[in-house]
C-alpha cells in the first residue's frame, strides 16, 4: 500500500527531488557559473588533460605505486578575462605526495586559457585529477 507522507503541508519542509519546468522537463537549472565550468572549463580540461597526465606517468617508474592509484585535487580560480591564477593543491584530498609530479602538476595547470566569462565575480574551483 502507498505511504501517506507525513510532511505533507508543512511549510518548513523542502521536498527533496529534480525540479520541473513549464515543459515538464525534470531537471536542474544551472547557475551562470555553472553553466560556464560545464560548458568552458571541464571541457577545455578533458581535451587539453595530456600534459598532465604526462607529469605522472613520466615519473611513474621512479616511486612506489599504488595499485589503487592517486587523486590530485588541484584549486584555482578564474577572473573574468579566462586566465586562472591563484593554483595550489587541496592537500586533505591529494593522496600523491611526490612533490615534483605535484610541481609539473601546477607548472603545466598554470598555462590554461579559459573564454573570458562576464560573471559578477571570479570564479574559484577544485578539480580532481585521478591517476592509475
Amino acid at each position: 500500500p502507498k505511504k501517506n507522507d507525513p510532511h505533507k503541508g508543512n511549510p518548513n519542509v523542502i521536498k527533496y527531488g529534480p525540479a520541473v519546468d513549464k515543459e515538464g522537463f525534470k531537471g536542474y537549472k544551472m547557475t551562470p557559473e555553472q553553466q560556464y565550468q560545464e560548458d568552458v572549463v571541464f571541457k577545455y580540461i578533458r581535451k587539453n588533460q595530456t600534459p598532465i597526465k604526462d607529469c605522472y606517468f613520466g615519473f611513474k617508474g621512479k616511486f612506489k605505486v599504488n595499485p589503487k592509484g592517486y587523486k590530485v585535487v588541484i584549486r584555482f580560480t578564474i577572473p573574468n578575462s579566462g586566465k586562472p591564477k591563484n593554483f595550489g593543491l587541496v592537500l586533505n584530498r591529494t593522496q600523491l605526495k611526490v612533490k615534483p609530479i605535484l610541481e609539473c602538476i601546477l607548472k603545466k595547470a598554470s598555462q590554461w586559457q579559459f573564454k573570458p566569462h562576464k560573471l559578477k565575480k571570479p570564479i574559484t574551483m577544485r578539480f580532481p585529477f585521478f591517476f592509475r
